[in-house]
């Protein structure tokens, strides 16, 4: 995966991780593993061709 796509993935995953923590009041711990879980998926997705921008269902 190129370093921007990496850097926009991080990104939207900060993003989203900051918007269900304020909408959902999450403890840390969850947080924490959505971001693993999250960044297991895009390495998977970088593995096979893919980036979590532009991904679509039939590619998991």
């Amino acid at each position: 995966m190129s370093t921007e796509k990496n850097r926009d993935s991080h990104s939207l995953i900060e993003q989203f991780l900051d918007t269900i923590w304020l909408e959902h009041n999450l403890a840390a711990n969850t947080l924490s593993s959505y971001h693993t879980d999250l960044q297991a998926l895009v390495n998977w997705l970088s593995r096979h061709g893919h980036d979590l921008l532009t991904m679509e269902i039939i590619d998991l």
